[in-house]
């Protein structure tokens, strides 16, 4: 194992288990420090999103796949000349969708009920049209802007427009997400889906007026 003062920085991590001319041991030597360095905060940060719904020991398996799928695929990361703390931010970032989508197969074949209906006005896509068509060219303020909304909405409205932003598929006429995931989140406020996609729909609508009137 390296010294503390001496590990690398990650990219190079990356780049050393991405290397095949390097030996099986110092790949996974490199894997167990990149592991060391990221594990806990990919754990609480799947926890915190997921556990609900597949629940604890899941959430373990979770992070054990994310970092497997992180030593198969270290070759597909791509980031240099960056700080120290912007390499993290773009690793941890970059941990997080490999996990969202392992957490997303684990429902791969399992049945699914809609979330947006055929022919509904589809509140998200209209606020990604506004969003676009801001006079702001900033990505960065506009992004800020939807934070800054979000908090105004209720918790039960945070909550189910996060759960099921995390299932939406971008172009898709029918939204999706598992029966189960509906139900949980239904459970959770103690209500039904038809209400939950009502909830869904009413805060979009105040998080694209708060954006609106701010652009």
């Amino acid at each position: 194992m390296f010294p503390v003062d001496d590990a690398p920085d990650d990219c190079e991590l990356l780049r050393r288990m991405a290397d095949q001319a390097c030996g099986l041991s110092a790949r996974r030597e490199a894997w167990g420090v990149f592991y060391e360095r990221h594990a806990r905060s990919v754990a609480r940060a799947c926890a915190g999103s997921h556990a609900s719904l597949i629940g604890i020991d899941k959430v373990r398996d979770a992070v054990s796949d994310t970092f497997l799928r992180a030593y198969e695929k270290a070759a597909t990361f791509r980031l240099s000349g960056a700080s120290p703390g912007d390499q993290q931010r773009a690793v941890r970032a970059w941990l997080m969708r490999i996990n969202d989508n392992i957490v997303r197969d684990y429902f791969r074949n399992s049945p699914v009920v809609a979330f947006v209906e055929d022919g509904e006005l589809d509140e998200g896509q209209t606020l990604r049209q506004d969003v676009s068509a801001s006079t702001d060219d900033a990505p960065g303020s506009r992004v800020n802007l939807i934070e800054e909304g979000l908090k105004t909405l209720s918790d039960r409205e945070q909550r189910v427009l996060r759960e099921t932003v995390f299932w939406y598929i971008d172009g898709a006429v029918q939204q999706r997400m598992p029966h189960a995931a509906m139900e949980k989140l239904a459970g959770e406020f103690d209500t039904t889906p038809a209400n939950i996609r009502q909830i869904r729909v009413r805060a979009l609508g105040k998080l694209r007026q708060y954006v609106l009137d701010r652009s």
